[in-house]
């Protein structure tokens, strides 16, 4: 990786699944990336699914095609180095990551975390 990227939260557990949230600046653009590690489900084959949604300081003229590949790729450095530590090791490696990506005129400041399921099946 090209770029320090400094991590914010480390938090989760099997059951669950994982969140990481790192910063860092590229080519003078402050980012914040939120990777959630989905809990690895029975009946979804013990299949590993990956989410990162990305926070870019700047306005949409700044962004290229090259610019998002680079960020995009070291996100799945990050994951790919982070992978073992949260999956069952006898499932397939993660191939690909869903993806969503802010442009904002702030980075958001997180004061309070938590995750988990909720169940909707009876609403």
């Amino acid at each position: 990786m090209e770029h320090q990227w400094r991590k914010e939260i480390d938090e989760g557990q099997y059951a669950i699944g994982f969140v990481e949230v790192y910063t860092t600046t590229i080519n003078g653009l402050p980012l914040k990336v939120i990777i959630n590690y989905f809990p690895q489900l029975l009946d979804d084959n013990n299949k590993r699914n990956i989410s990162a949604t990305l926070y870019i300081k700047g306005k949409k003229e700044i962004m290229s095609k090259s610019l998002f590949y680079e960020i995009y790729n070291e996100i799945g450095e990050i994951v790919k180095n982070s992978e073992s530590l949260k999956f069952n090791k006898d499932s397939p490696k993660i191939e690909y990551m869903i993806t969503q990506t802010f442009l904002v005129t702030e980075l958001p400041k997180f004061e309070y975390y938590t995750h988990g399921d909720f169940d909707i099946s009876s609403n």
